[in-house]
């Protein structure tokens, strides 16, 4: 990786016309219920376009945020790759949401998976009854996003179209989840104060007001990262024609990527791609361009694969 090439400069109105739109997400209204009976909840979906005449692609790229992550965690990588030809969707929902018809599965992961399956919904992206879906999707999960959006290329494959994960949680195996859950939070405030020391940047400043929002949910999402293990749905997602590429970086703590190359773990029929990035977990926030570029090559050689592919049938 060591030819990336510095981002060009963007012209004044392309700037302001990201801003303009990154200004205005729209708002989302979910029906759900609980013991009480039927609930109600909002949030604010991004949905950040380059303009027709500048999509490379009608498929949307959407994320699946990582733990504690907002929209504003990935702003950067979102105005990158709209300037480089694509539609970006991302809802603001660090905690996931309920919703009707999800209430037998009281999963914090489901619930996330759900936040963007509701998003998508509200795009005119979803399954209808015969089964048919009206849009597909780029997926893109990080770190814990990488749980539900695995599960939801598994449950729901008519919706997705090709996967990449970065620095996915899942796929290492079962944790001890005390042990994992003290690392955790002890690796990840280091990090963020060696991270700010050199580099004069925190993308955990939002961190403390989304524990304090729900601290019960961040400590689930902590225990459920630490039991996850989603690598047997991958073959299913693949045998479904969904492409799956990964990325991970040489010093992750959390996700250490020798488990994940190494044949017992991630083997290599699971992926149709692997990338290797030096950095910790967290090195996607403070090299924001890097990352998002890497993350739009991998979506354009699945691209690349699969028409090739077609050709040659």
């Amino acid at each position: 990786m060591e030819n990336i090439k510095s981002q060009e400069e963007t012209p004044q109105e392309e700037k302001d016309w990201f801003e303009e739109q990154w200004a205005h997400p729209e708002q989302v209204k979910v029906i759900g219920s609980n013991e009480q009976g039927l609930t109600s909840e909002f949030f604010d979906i991004y949905d950040i376009s380059p303009g027709a005449e500048k999509l490379k692609t009608e498929i949307p790229l959407v994320i699946g945020m990582g733990w504690g992550a907002i929209p504003e965690s990935d702003k950067k990588h979102i105005k990158y790759w709209t300037e480089h030809g694509r539609r970006v969707i991302v809802s603001d929902t660090p905690h996931g949401i309920s919703a009707e018809g999800q209430e037998d599965h009281a999963n914090i992961e489901v619930e996330k998976m759900t936040a963007v399956i509701e998003g998508l919904r509200m795009k005119g992206i979803e399954i209808k009854e015969d089964g048919i879906a009206t849009g597909k999707i780029n997926l893109m999960g990080r770190s814990e996003g990488a749980i539900f959006s695995i599960l939801l290329a598994y449950l729901y494959p008519q919706l997705v179209k090709d996967l990449v994960l970065e620095n996915p949680a899942g796929l290492t195996g079962e944790i001890n989840k005390g042990i994992f859950a003290m690392r955790w939070l002890r690796l990840m405030k280091q990090q963020i104060r060696k991270e700010y020391q050199e580099n004069g940047t925190n993308p955990g400043d939002h961190m403390p007001e989304v524990f304090a929002k729900n601290p019960g949910k961040m400590i689930e999402s902590v225990l459920a990262i630490s039991s996850a293990d989603v690598r047997e749905m991958l073959q299913e997602i693949r045998d479904n024609g969904i492409g799956v590429s990964v990325i991970a970086t040489t010093d992750d703590k959390f996700f250490p990527i020798e488990k994940l190359a190494g044949t017992d773990e991630l083997n290599t029929k699971d992926v149709d791609g692997f990338y290797s990035l030096r950095g910790s977990h967290d090195s996607y926030f403070y090299e924001p361009e890097k990352f998002a570029m890497v993350v739009d090559q991998a979506f354009d050689a699945l691209e690349a694969k699969r028409q090739k592919k077609l050709e040659s049938n």
